[in-house]
């Protein structure tokens, strides 16, 4: 009986470290994770129009010959002019 009681706590200690060790692995894994939606609007905030240089929200827009573009909403109607298609 003595045996049996000594055994359980065994399991019982054994079954707690292993759920202790896996919380801590999802928590690591979850300090890891970026938003995407606000990494998105971060990265067009700090890129700068290819037109007029200013740092401000820009869309991006392909040529036909695949030169790509960042353009601001000001020079939007140069974009248009040259019939670039929106990425």
């Amino acid at each position: 009986m003595k045996y049996i009681g000594l055994v359980i706590v065994a399991l019982l200690i054994i079954g707690g470290l292993i759920l202790w060790v896996r919380t801590l692995k999802a928590r690591k894994s979850s300090r890891n994770v970026i938003q995407f939606e606000k990494a998105k609007n971060n990265m067009q905030m700090m890129q700068k129009c290819t037109y007029c240089k200013k740092i401000n929200k820009i869309t991006f827009y392909a040529s036909a010959n695949g030169t790509v573009v960042g353009v601001c909403k000001a020079c939007k109607s140069k974009v248009n002019s040259e019939d670039m298609l929106p990425l």
